[in-house]
């Protein structure tokens, strides 16, 4: 070869070896420097003392968190771990439930011998409890099983002694239980009764010839439920229980019960069953308690509100049963502070990673050619997580104030601290689900993997949302608060005081008709926007429930009645207060760059709750000119931020090593030489000897002997013990307490009936191919394979989540095999008409409603290699590869993604270059950053691999070309020149070996590694980097369709225009996509039939003074939060049909409309199915955690689908882009719209009715009108504006990406309107009848919520503050219109019993000891 090519050789495999930065080349692709990790530091400056910060946000006990955070990164307990440099610890998920619970517990005794809990219960005053609170944060931070545990044992257990009990309990439990001799639970929450206490049905009554308490558990329902500590660990618990004297029910009391002797058995008289795998907090081992006639001392009763005397007197000094029922309940208030606050330490976490991350890495680029821009650069993605960061900055100030409040709390307070820890809780917590969830799509796939800690904190802090009070009902108890304490007020004639009313006291807020920027950060225009907004709407809620108390009905249900404006309420307290805690501390610090930056950052907490509520519009307190002036502004407070970013989330003080890989150099952490690494964790560290046991002082309290009894005690234990065994209800009885039958599960369709055909409907919805459908889903559950298993008299099949990856990942593969042998994939490849690629897709649904790694395993190997074969080949790899795939003889992958390049395929740097001499390709791996990454099947299973590559021919570069390669042999075997790493375990799909490739010379590298540094020195102090080459594959495995390479080395392609060459690569993919998007309404269809069906046999609470309980989905609340899921689920079945049908029909004219159909589809269907799954899983409450119910464990498996086969935003963008270049080009050739949907801007603007009858907002027509005017009014803005930019001088990407709002509002106007469309042709071919008419109401109930829900109706002025209420009443019209349909709408699902969950049918049953 020639100098020039040798020097070029061997400086490729030096990089190999030393890992230095590549020569310089002339070759055309080579960039001067791959894309590389810099650290931000290097580039961002802090502009204020993060220090001092700090202090601001932690609030106290600084110096003890960092004492306990070098306990943590010290032991290699806490599994300590080197990821590109750095040292982690973090826990490893990858580990089953039961080992998960070992090393939480190992952990707790490390910090016990190191005096971690010292005087967390027998110290007092407010600094230790402060104190307590900060080390428990910090172990939340770590990890929230920990902390959960440790809250359980102190704070639940612990305060209940400590609170509820007198000396007597001080004197006997509280320091043991800060030995640890003690393990506490907490018994409250029952099977049939989590946030309504008062309705549990554990009864206990006192024997006072034995001077005891004998405490039952009376029906399955009364079962306690979800305790953490019992399945286990704990070894006594406090027991929640109705106190039954004499007959008379004297309400909820607290008792102590042995529940395991001090060698762990389980004691006489109780039975104790696990609550199983969970979507996270596997490391606390929730359980079940039952009680059969247990009996305990009387001094076990906690007694600092009522006593039992020794002859059975009751005694209390509280003799009104509600007040001394809040007595018992107030102590509580620490769950919702310590979560409140560990909330937000969440939130600072996954902020701190997704902010770190984008800055550093890079996407796209601006210009032509230009360099690739960093994520937080883009404008669009400040207002991701800016916003984001001034909540989380603004809550814990509030969190904080919560803190201090708590621990100076006297009796006075307690009714603020309970009003306002309520209504934090909610928002806090809910706060946070949010933010994870965007921090996890803004760092993309690299938030899917557990080690980077986003994503597995979702499922890890999911609980908070509905334990220790679910969300909603505290927010409704806030808004209860507020108007008792306003009726009070007003019916004394005395001034407000307390709850932060006090500006009630004063005239009416007025505020300025214009807005300027000066104006909306002035603090005292925001705090009078926030209080005029909470003033009005609690005058509003309190007129609209005096109205109907006017005509007879009682206050509870005119509050259920009003749901709407008291969540509104509930909202504008919050927020209020936690602008407040924000203005406070302002106000505290010296001017400085502290204080100034702190404003900042409070104005925009203030201005994005201006933005974001549309209560600010709906109400008239802004016009919609102010919240355009709020939107710009939130826009220039983002730029302003934006150089703060790095000293932000600094200032969080979290260690580095609690953070996650990705937010450093995550180039590094993910390089093969990481990969090499072993973690530090040694055999002796693992083993933590328990500490020694004390001589037991404490007396057993278990018992037992038969003690004699009463012929009706007698009586009534025998019935207890025969419902346990038979299964019958219990006996009635004369206690007070005991109800004619304790709560049961009673069949939806005992009470609903099917007002239509759910045959025929379910025709409509799956589209095509139901036997076929139906066939698959009997093979699944024929077998043992799909984990059959039997719970309440039914049989399910669903996969075993309590499995390692490993596990998950070789179950996938035997099922694949399974259905293979039973002919399921005949024809997938092989088959060409439409009807066998719906066929295909039918089949793939199904694999997906059984298992998402099931089936995306399957779309990798036939829909991206299969079909990449398919259509990028041709006649010559059709006849080599398509029936071996079909047969499972080839197993391929799909290796296009890369570390560095994700949504941006333009930008990859795997290169691939033409040897004329041996006609064959090389294919490099030139740095780090190249290596192919998320690579479903590659890890463990592929034999080949569609490979996507830069082509190198000659110098020049052709651009991104597809070539097939073998990466193992027929004995699975790695081929030479390759290597392959695992992408380890994820938050979700742990049954697909995702994988990384790099392809390069392991001989050569084994080799030169050894003599460079001999034969050559020199090399040794020059700057190489590790890098890969020289792949070989013969020229015939290019897939030629588009383009080819002659064997001497010729470049040949019909389409001589780079830019449409790479679409006709990529246009083939939209197969992706398309059943992307239908597998996300199969998944949100799932979670619905399971929510609903809970909701139709779930009672909780009662609407009138000791009437029944009422249905979940008797409540207009609940009804709200999944019927407009439903029906945009309908909705949204229709779309996804009509896309997979033009996708099987399509030729080249119809490529671009598929194009940005399915790109908008893709988008809006996938963030509907994780929407849908969150509210599915927070309404079956506790339920929705277990992975056996399906719901929230679906979350982790189809997260991913937001930002992989195209991020959802970047997708949207392309939308409004392929929209705009649409009208620029009709415009400037005076054509009229054809295509896309566009074709009504042919016709002259709609004209909107100003009043809105609900005959006009059900009309369909008004329905497409108001839509097409969205879209068009939009469109035409979006244009205007970027040719404005343009005008200006700036590029057209540029412009694009400053108007990034307004093109995300169009692309969802142009994707809600063609789903409407959908649903309106399906509609049109109906004849008249039952199906039509329900139909109609899902249709209605579609477009009127996306009315509601979108602002841009009220924003632009499409609608009027009067159209847009008519609107919300209308939906709460179609919601009790629709409920009785409800059942019927899920069943037209067609989800077979067995896909579905136990608490779908029988929960009771499901849950019962039998069934253990």
């Amino acid at each position: 070869m020639s100098d020039n090519r040798a020097l070029q050789r061997a400086h490729v495999l030096a990089n190999h070896i030393l890992r230095s930065p590549p020569l310089p080349s002339n070759l055309s692709l080579t960039r001067e420097v791959c894309l590389q990790y810099s650290p931000p530091e290097l580039n961002e400056s802090y502009g204020f003392e993060v220090k001092e910060m700090r202090k601001l946000l932690d609030g106290h006990n600084v110096e003890d968190r960092d004492w306990l955070y070098g306990l943590m990164m010290q032991s290699n307990l806490f599994n300590r771990k080197e990821r590109g440099g750095k040292i982690f610890v973090s826990p490893d998920y990858n580990q089953t439930m039961e080992q998960q619970r070992e090393i939480t517990m190992k952990r707790i005794w490390h910090l016990l011998e190191r005096g971690v809990f010292q005087g967390w219960l027998t110290e007092a005053g407010p600094d230790a409890e402060l104190k307590k609170l900060a080390l428990l944060e910090v172990c939340g931070i770590f990890d929230h099983s920990l902390s959960i545990k440790l809250g359980v044992h102190f704070f639940l257990w612990g305060n209940a002694v400590k609170f509820f009990g007198t000396r007597r309990h001080h004197e006997k439990w509280l320091k043991n239980t800060e030995d640890y001799l003690v393990k506490g639970c907490f018994a409250m929450t029952e099977l049939g009764h989590g946030s309504n206490v008062r309705g549990i049905e554990t009864v206990t009554t006192y024997d006072s010839r034995t001077g005891e308490f004998v405490i039952n558990t009376p029906c399955e329902s009364a079962q306690k439920y979800w305790i953490g500590g019992a399945a286990k660990h704990a070894t006594h618990t406090i027991v929640f229980s109705q106190l039954i004297i004499n007959g008379t029910n004297q309400g909820v009391h607290a008792f102590i019960a042995q529940i395991r002797d001090q060698d762990g058995n389980i004691c006489p008289n109780i039975r104790i069953a696990d609550c199983g795998h969970k979507i996270g907090l596997n490391g606390v081992d929730n359980g079940r308690i039952w009680f059969d006639n247990l009996r305990i001392p009387r001094e076990n009763l906690l007694n600092s509100v009522a006593d039992v005397s020794s002859d059975g007197q009751y005694v209390s000094a509280i003799k009104d049963p509600d007040q001394r029922f809040g007595a018992f309940m107030a102590p509580l208030t620490s769950g919702r502070v310590t979560i409140a606050s560990s909330a937000i330490y969440s939130a600072k976490v996954g902020l701190s990673i997704a902010i770190r991350y984008s800055l550093s890495r890079r996407a796209f680029s601006v210009t032509a050619n230009g360099p690739e821009v960093l994520l937080l650069d883009y404008p669009s993605h400040q207002r991701r997580l800016l916003p984001l960061l001034a909540k989380t900055y603004a809550m814990s100030f509030a969190a904080n104030y919560l803190k201090m409040i708590y621990v100076k709390r006297t009796p006075e307070t307690n009714k603020a601290i309970h009003v306002v820890s309520s209504g934090l809780k909610a928002v806090l917590t809910w706060h946070n689900m949010r933010t994870l969830q965007e921090c996890r799509e803004a760092v993309g796939g690299q938030g899917v993997k557990t080690e980077n800690l986003v994503g597995q904190l979702k499922g890890e802090f999911d609980v908070q949302t509905t334990f220790e009070g679910d969300n909603n009902v505290l927010m409704q108890q806030v808004s209860k608060a507020l108007f008792a304490e306003y009726v009070s007020c007003k019916k004394r004639n005395k001034p407000f005081k307390g709850l932060g009313l006090e500006h009630m006291n004063s005239s009416r807020p007025v505020l300025p008709a214009e807005l300027t920027s000066s104006t909306l950060r002035c603090s005292q225009f925001q705090k009078n926007v926030f209080c005029l907004r909470e003033r009005d709407l609690l005058e509003r809620f309190t007129s609209e429930v005096a109205q109907l108390q006017g005509r007879g009905e009682s206050r509870e249900l005119s509050f259920l009645v009003n749901h709407q404006l008291a969540e509104d309420l509930g909202k504008a307290f919050t927020e209020k207060a936690i602008l407040q805690t924000i203005l406070d501390a302002e106000a505290k610090l010296a001017a400085g760059s502290v204080k100034d930056v702190l404003g900042l950052v409070r104005s925009m907490y203030a201005l994005i709750c201006l933005e974001e509520d549309p209560s600010f519009l709906r109400y008239g307190y802004l016009s919609r000119d102010n919240i355009g002036d709020v939107r710009r502004e939130v826009s220039k407070l983002c730029g302003e931020l934006r150089p703060h970013a790095l000293a932000l989330v600094t200032s969080f003080g979290i260690p580095d090593a609690f953070l996650a890989p990705i937010a450093f150099n995550w180039v590094e952490a993910n390089a093969w030489s990481s990969k090499e690494k072993k973690d530090l964790e040694t055999q002796d560290a693992m083993v933590v000897d328990s500490p020694p046991w004390m001589p037991w002082t404490l007396k057993l309290i278990g018992y037992s002997r038969i003690h004699e009894m009463s012929e009706h005690r007698a009586l009534r234990r025998a019935h207890v013990l025969a419902n346990h065994i038979l299964r019958s209800p219990p006996l009635p009885s004369n206690l007070a307490l005991t109800r004619e039958s304790c709560l049961q599960y009673s069949p939806p369709e005992l009470n609903e009936s099917y007002g239509f055909d759910v045959k025929e409907m379910r025709k409509l919805l799956d589209g095509h191919s139901l036997e076929d459908r139906d066939w698959l889903y009997g093979l699944m559950m024929q077998s043992d394979l799909f984990n059959r298993k039997e719970r309440g008299g039914k049989v399910f099949v669903s996969p075993d989540y309590n499995q390692t990856t490993e596990q998950q990942r070789d179950i996938s593969v035997k099922r694949i095999r399974y259905l293979l042998e039973k002919g399921v994939f005949q024809g997938w490849l092989t088959e060409t008409a439409p009807e066998a690629e719906l066929k295909k897709f039918a089949m793939y649904e199904v694999c997906g409603i059984y298992d998402y790694s099931f089936s995306a395993k399957l779309g990798v190997h036939f829909l991206l290699w299969g079909n990449a074969v398919k259509f990028f080949g041709t006649k010559r790899h059709h006849d080599k590869w398509l029936k071996d795939t079909e047969d499972y003889v080839v197993k391929g992958c799909f290796a296009m993604t890369e570390l560095g390049h994700g949504s941006n395929v333009k930008g990859i740097e795997t290169v691939t270059t033409y040897d004329p001499r041996t006609e064959e390709f090389v294919i490099n791996t030139p740095c780090e950053s190249a290596q192919k990454y998320w690579i479903g099947e590659a890890a463990n299973n592929a034999t080949h691999a569609i490979v996507i590559s830069q082509l190198d021919i000659n110098g020049t570069n052709q651009g991104v070309h597809v070539f097939i390669a073998q990466i193992r042999d027929q004995d699975g075997n790695i081929c030479p020149n390759i290597r392959i790493a695992d992408c380890g375990h994820k938050i979700g799909l742990n049954g697909v070996d995702n994988g990384r490739i790099w392809y390069c010379t392991q001989q050569l590298y084994v080799m030169l590694s050894y003599l460079i540094p001999r034969v050559c020195p020199s090399l040794k102090t020059a700057h190489y980097d590790y890098r890969f080459d020289n792949l070989r594959i013969p020229r015939e495995n290019l897939l030629n369709s588009v383009a080819d390479v002659s064997s001497d080395g010729q470049y040949l392609s019909a389409i001589k225009n780079p830019d449409q060459r790479f679409g006709a690569f990529l246009a083939p993919l939209t197969s992706g996509r398309v059943t992307i998007a239908s597998s996300a309404v199969y998944s949100a269809k799932l979670g619905l039939a399971v929510a609903i069906r809970y909701s139709l046999s779930r009672r909780a609470f009662s609407a009138v003074k000791d009437g029944p309980e009422v249905l979940l989905l008797d409540y207009p609340s609940h009804q709200r939060r999944l019927l407009p899921l439903l029906a945009k689920t309908y909705a949204m079945s229709f779309a996804a049909n009509h896309l997979k049908r033009i996708y099987v029909k399509r030729t080249p004219e119809t490529n671009k409309a598929i194009h940005v159909l399915s790109s908008g589809l893709k988008a809006a269907l996938t963030w509907h199915n994780m929407r849908t799954l969150q509210e599915c899983r927070e309404a079956c409450g506790g339920q929705g955690l277990k992975t056996e119910n399906r719901v929230g464990h679906l979350k982790g498996d189809y997260d991913v689908q937001t930002t992989f086969e195209g991020d959802n935003n970047v997708l949207m963008q392309q939308v409004s882009k392929a929209l705009f270049a649409e009208y620029v080009s009709c415009k400037k050739r005076n054509k009229p719209f054809k295509g896309l949907g566009l074709e009504h801007m042919n016709s002259s603007r709609p004209v909107l009715p100003s009043e809105l009858t609900s005959s006009t907002l059900r009309c369909s027509q008004f329905q497409k009108n108001v839509f097409r005017l969205r879209e068009r009014d939009l469109l035409e803005r979006f244009t205007s504006e970027v040719a404005l930019f343009q005008g200006r001088g700036e590029s057209r990407e540029f412009s694009f990406l400053l108007n990034h709002q307004l093109s995300e509002d169009l692309s969802k106007a142009f994707t809600e309107k063609a789903i409407l469309q959908t649903v309106l042709d399906a509609e049109a071919k109906l004849p008249a009848g039952s199906i039509k008419d329900v139909l109609g109401l899902v249709r209605s109930m579609y477009a009127l919520i996306c009315l509601e829900e979108d602002p841009s109706f009220l924003r632009y002025g499409y609608l009027s503050r009067d159209n847009v209420g008519d609107v919300r009443r209308e939906v709460s019209k179609l919601c009790g219109e629709l409920r009785p349909h409800t059942l019927a709408l899920v069943t037209s699902f067609g989800i077979p019993d067995a896909f579905l969950a136990p608490i779908a049918f029988n929960w009771v049953e499901a849950n019962a000891w039998s069934s253990v």
